[in-house]
């Protein structure tokens, strides 16, 4: 299978790739023995007809704009044109912008090409633009960029920093954070490692000053959907802050 094989090679590129990385990098060895825990026999998932999305036609202008890591890059542009994609959030009060100018494609995890019980890996593809409000969930995450630029924001009043093609960030579980997409469409990879089924808690500010959070949760492959809202305890507060 075309897509499988192609997956196959984006995900030893990718784990070589950090692998080296993780001698100057011990932050890395995590996602590095998670990766080398997938088994790429076992196709899971697709390949499914292409989305028909708005979003979509930024695929093409990121993948042509791709200048990032030469290591990683050959095998993650081929991976990105044929993965399937969907869209990660579902309305349900969000910010149109974000809910669909935010799409991903996972080459393992719960529903990816592969199965991964303890890593779930892909793309994530964002327009120009969009901004992921803060935000916080149990597992360690990791961003790799590929194409465009990304100011993240760690914390509530921190100064945001820029992920440019060929560096990446890690975000530990439970630190609160932002993305925020300049005038370029931003193509990254990501994985999560630790608690797949955690939930996401979307962060806002009320007019009186009052921190509030919205949990989201998913069904393997299907979008992000809210549950619940609750103010924000000081305890959450500083597990946020690290």
């Amino acid at each position: 299978m075309i897509q499988a094989d192609i997956a196959r090679s984006h995900l030893a590129a990718l784990t070589n790739d950090l692998k080296n990385k993780s001698a100057t990098d011990p932050d890395l060895a995590g996602f590095v023995k998670e990766l080398e825990t997938i088994d790429t026999s076992v196709v899971q998932r697709g390949p499914f007809a292409r989305l028909e999305h708005p979003t979509m036609a930024m695929l093409g202008m990121a993948l042509e704009a791709a200048d990032g890591d030469p290591a990683l890059l050959p095998a993650a542009i081929e991976a990105a044109r044929v993965l399937d994609w969907g869209q990660i959030y579902d309305g349900g009060g969000m910010d149109p912008a974000l809910a669909e100018g935010m799409l991903a494609a996972q080459a393992a995890g719960t529903y990816g090409c592969f199965p991964g019980k303890t890593i779930a890996t892909g793309f994530f593809l964002l327009a120009p633009d969009v901004h992921y409000a803060l935000h916080t969930h149990a597992a360690t995450e990791i961003y790799y960029c590929l194409s465009g630029t990304i100011d993240i924001q760690h914390g509530v009043d921190a100064s945001p920093f820029a992920l440019t093609p060929g560096n990446y960030s890690i975000t530990p579980p439970d630190r609160v954070h932002s993305l925020s997409v300049r005038s370029e469409p931003v193509l990254m990879v990501y994985a999560w490692i630790g608690e797949l089924s955690c939930p996401i808690w979307l962060w806002s500010r009320e007019t009186n000053g009052d921190w509030i959070r919205e949990r989201w949760m998913r069904k393997p492959g299907e979008p992000w959907k809210v549950e619940e809202r609750e103010p924000i305890s000081e305890e959450a507060m500083a597990a946020a802050h690290g």
